[in-house]
């Protein structure tokens, strides 16, 4: 029975197939006309990184609720919260409204709206904060705890004055960066 390919037809393949680099030149441009005419159909999970750009929003807590802790703890209904982030780092987007101040308020009493990460204590540099007003805050952080994370905003109060209610609590996280391995 006779070859299809010449043992030199043969090598030549192997060479041209083995690496882009060796494709004649006419072979170049017509895969090139063909994919652009005929686009595969490539499943989004196997883009490298395009998982990144999900936006996760946790659900809205509307009630109005108050503190008068001067440190940072849960209102009546904890959160927002998310739970089990993969690792990595995360734009993170939270604020509410503070509905009333009460007591003897002046210019320097405020709510705080900040971010436990893990069960970490909340810090005020990553705090919203005000009165009166809607606040908005947006941060980055670094999740890395094996990949079961959690965000959940808590609330304190600065006087003078007695309370704050804060309500229409939302958080709402991006993930820019992956820390897989």
């Amino acid at each position: 029975m006779s070859s299809y390919l010449s043992e030199e037809d043969r090598v030549f393949m192997q060479k041209v197939l083995a690496h882009p680099i060796h494709y004649p030149d006419k072979f170049e441009s017509w895969l090139t006309d063909f994919l652009a005419q005929n686009i595969p159909k490539l499943p989004i999970s196997q883009v490298f990184g395009f998982k990144v750009d999900k936006l996760t929003v946790a659900t809205e807590i509307t009630a109005a609720e108050t503190t008068s802790s001067t440190t940072y703890t849960n209102l009546t209904t904890e959160g927002p919260l998310l739970s089990n982030l993969s690792n990595g780092y995360y734009m993170v987007f939270h604020g509410c409204r503070i509905s009333a101040l009460s007591g003897a308020t002046t210019a320097a009493t405020r709510g705080f709206q900040s971010l436990s990460l893990n069960g970490s204590t909340p810090v005020d540099a990553d705090a919203a904060a005000g009165r009166f007003n809607p606040i908005f805050r947006s941060t980055l952080v670094r999740l890395t705890n094996n990949d079961v994370n959690e965000i959940k905003a808590q609330y304190k109060f600065l006087g003078p004055g007695t309370d704050v209610t804060f309500e229409r609590r939302y958080l709402a996280v991006m993930r820019v960066v992956n820390l897989d391995a």
